[in-house]
């Protein structure tokens, strides 16, 4: 079991470090869309005033 685990987890550093556009599409493109649209319809309930401030 631990030779399993040794090798699954060299095969994703692997992964991560020879391929950069996996890194950039499964971790930071998804950040970057939810930061992107939470912004945008938070700033569209305060133009509409649904969101109260404290």
């Amino acid at each position: 079991m631990i030779k399993i685990t040794k090798r699954l987890k060299f095969d994703v550093l692997r992964l991560v470090i020879r391929n950069k556009s996996f890194l950039f599409f499964t971790l930071l493109m998804p950040a970057v869309f939810y930061l992107l649209f939470t912004k945008v319809v938070l700033l569209m309930e305060q133009k509409r005033g649904r969101i109260c401030k404290y």
